[in-house]
């Protein structure tokens, strides 16, 4: 088993919704390791009240498919950012 730094989230999947993978991930239920990783949310839904939402279930980020390289960038920017100011 290998702890993640960042998790790419999509919120729309065949079993669990992004959502509810979320939730579980801050509630322990993946690892207690695991509770703090970065979850950028992924997603063609660009609705304001769904990314409050899943911003409410815990998601660090919120990235808007067709995802360009520069909002990647900017998404791993703001993680290291994050890191760094803890570290501190």
């Amino acid at each position: 088993r290998v702890d993640y730094h960042v998790v790419l989230m999509d919120l729309h999947m065949p079993v669990m919704d992004g959502a509810t993978a979320i939730g579980a991930i801050r509630d322990g239920q993946v690892g207690e390791n695991m509770r703090g990783v970065w979850i950028a949310a992924l997603t063609a839904d660009a609705r304001p009240e769904q990314k409050k939402r899943v911003r409410e279930v815990g998601a660090n980020d919120y990235l808007v498919k067709p995802v360009r390289v520069t909002e990647l960038r900017k998404m791993l920017e703001r993680y290291v950012a994050t890191e760094q100011s803890e570290q501190d």
